[in-house]
């Protein structure tokens, strides 16, 4: 890698949604770190830039962005390469999305990245436990159920993903996923929010990390042709269902900026 200090250095703020766009130009590394680091290949005048990233959700610089929407800080470092018909393909090969591309894009949009509809992180801010396990009556659910609920579906299909855990069917026992196996106060209420935060960035990294030729593949044990892609994109759509949840139940209780979310 060339010395940093020799390079032209451009200084931005981008949300996570935009990191992906530019790696998924040519991207070499990314993780999922408090500092992140990847190189990307950028069409403009054939350079070479070479990004170190630091979150900073919540720092001063983000005082004028909309709330809960993640951003990174970043330092670009610009080296010109020499133009190259072998890089020059590669690139244009580059130009349509990818199934872990459209995966990833999901993923985020279900977890903190804003997009058409409330974000995780979005719809849990600021709740109590005592506003978290509200229930409008006894077929109802609660948010804090809606939490747990979704936390054991991303958990499960995680490990099945990495190979932890082979598909295995709860038939009608999908009712217990909704059960709060913990104290009801707020410690456990936060330790429940954090616990499926968690879960979506090691999602998200696990994705990035999996080669492409992954998604094509079928889901072992799973009744019927079910690749890989299909689960991870069904599974979003499920985790967009019970957000949405968890969004009408804050407003019917006058819990949400209901300005923000139509």
């Amino acid at each position: 890698m060339p010395n940093k200090s020799s390079l032209m250095q451009i200084q931005t703020t981008i949300s996570y949604r935009q990191l992906l766009a530019m790696s998924a130009l040519n991207y070499s590394f990314f993780s999922f770190n408090d500092s992140l680091e990847f190189t990307f290949t950028q069409r403009s005048n054939l350079t070479l830039s070479f990004i170190y990233t630091k979150r900073t959700q919540n720092s001063s610089i983000l005082l004028n962005s909309p709330d809960n929407i993640e951003r990174y800080h970043v330092t670009i470092y610009v080296e010109q390469l020499h133009e190259s018909n072998n890089w020059s393909r590669k690139r244009r090969g580059n130009m349509s999305s990818s199934k872990k591309d459209v995966l990833l894009d999901q993923l985020a949009a279900c977890h903190n990245d804003l997009s058409w509809f409330p974000t995780f992180v979005d719809s849990v801010k600021d709740l109590t436990a005592e506003q978290a396990v509200w229930r409008k009556d006894e077929t109802s659910h609660s948010i804090w159920q809606l939490v747990s609920h979704l936390t054991y579906w991303n958990n499960k299909w995680l490990t099945y993903f990495i190979g932890k855990e082979s598909f295995k069917s709860i038939g009608k026992n999908n009712a217990s996923t909704f059960n709060i196996e913990e104290e009801i106060n707020e410690e456990n209420w936060r330790k429940a929010v954090t616990k499926l935060d968690g879960l979506f960035y090691e999602f998200r990294k696990v994705i990035t990390d999996h080669p492409e030729s992954k998604l094509d593949t079928f889901v072992p044990d799973y009744p019927g042709d079910c690749p890989w892609w299909a689960a991870i994109s069904n599974l979003c759509t499920h985790n967009t269902y019970h957000i949405g949840q968890i969004v009408f139940i804050r407003k019917q209780q006058g819990w949400a900026n209901k300005s923000e979310w139509s």
